[in-house]
C-alpha cells in the first residue's frame, strides 16, 4: 500500500504492508451471535477456538456441522443453545469482579509446577514468532506451549481473535490445554482471563499488564497468572504455587 510519512520535516511517499481484515459473523443454531473483524488466516480454526472459550461448547464433539456463506459461518451443535442466558451467565461472572462477589468456576488443576526457564522460553518464541507483526506493527499474538508436543501460534488484530485461533490451533492438533502454557501479547482483562479459564489453562502469561478484574478471574479458576514477562524477569499475581525455581 502506498503511503506517505512525514518524519523530521520531511514527507516521502513508499510501500508499506497493512493487515488484511475481514468482517465474520458467527451464527449458532441459526442464531446470530456476534460479529467481528479478524485477519483472514486460520478461520475454521478460529471459529473452534471461539466456541471453546466463549464456554459454548466442550469439544469438538458437541458440534453437528460448521458451513462458511462467503465470511458468514453457521454452527450447528448438537444441543440446543439460548444466547440469552449465555450472555447473562458471562456477564454476572465477569460484573461479580467489579462487586468483590465470590466467583464459582471450576478450577484448573494441570501442571503441577512451572519454571522461570520455561516461561521465558515460551515468550520468546512468541517473541520470535511474529511474522506479521513485524511486517506491519498491526497484530496481536498467542502461543500455546507444550512439553511434549511443542507449540502453536496465531496472530490476529485483535487479542480475543489470536487467542481463539491459537486454542483452535492446540485442538487440532491434539494438545491438552490442562497441560499447556498459554502466552499473550494482550493484557489480561477479565474477559482475557474468563476465556483461557473456560478452555482450561492453568497457566497464562502476557507481556503486558493484568487487570483487577482478570487477577480475580485467574484466582476463583485456580489458574497462575503472570503478567509483564520482559527479559529476566516476571510478575506472579496468582496461583504461586505453581512456581519453581
Amino acid at each position: 500500500m502506498r503511503v506517505l510519512r512525514f518524519d523530521s520535516g520531511v514527507a516521502e511517499y513508499f510501500e508499506d504492508e497493512v493487515v488484511d481484515d475481514v468482517l465474520v459473523q458467527i451464527r449458532v443454531n441459526g442464531i446470530p451471535i456476534s460479529e467481528m473483524m479478524v485477519y483472514e488466516e486460520y478461520l475454521d480454526e478460529f471459529i473452534f477456538g471461539y466456541l471453546k472459550t466463549s464456554n459454548i461448547i466442550n469439544d469438538a464433539g458437541d458440534i453437528q456441522s460448521i458451513k462458511w456463506v462467503n465470511y458468514t459461518v453457521d454452527v450447528q451443535l448438537r444441543d440446543d443453545f439460548d444466547p440469552v442466558t449465555h450472555r447473562e451467565n458471562w456477564l454476572s461472572i465477569l460484573e461479580g469482579t467489579y462487586r468483590d462477589e465470590e466467583i464459582e468456576l471450576d478450577e484448573n488443576y494441570g501442571l503441577d509446577f512451572i519454571t522461570s526457564d520455561q516461561i521465558f522460553q515460551s515468550m520468546k518464541l512468541l517473541n520470535d514468532s511474529c511474522n506479521v507483526f513485524n511486517q506491519t506493527g498491526g497484530t496481536h499474538s498467542a502461543l500455546i506451549h507444550h512439553s511434549d508436543l511443542g507449540y502453536v501460534f496465531a496472530e490476529d488484530i485483535g487479542r480475543f481473535n489470536a487467542l481463539d485461533k491459537v486454542v483452535g490451533l492446540a485442538l487440532d492438533g491434539g494438545f491438552d490445554l490442562g497441560e499447556s502454557l498459554l502466552v499473550t501479547s494482550g493484557r489480561l482483562s477479565g474477559e482475557m482471563v474468563l476465556k483461557a479459564a473456560f478452555a482450561g489453562f492453568p497457566v497464562m502469561c502476557s507481556v503486558s499488564a493484568p487487570m483487577c478484574s482478570g487477577v480475580c478471574i485467574a484466582q476463583a479458576s485456580g489458574m497462575t497468572l503472570i503478567g509483564f514477562v520482559r527479559g529476566e524477569r516476571f510478575n506472579v499475581y496468582s496461583g504461586f504455587r505453581r512456581i519453581s525455581s
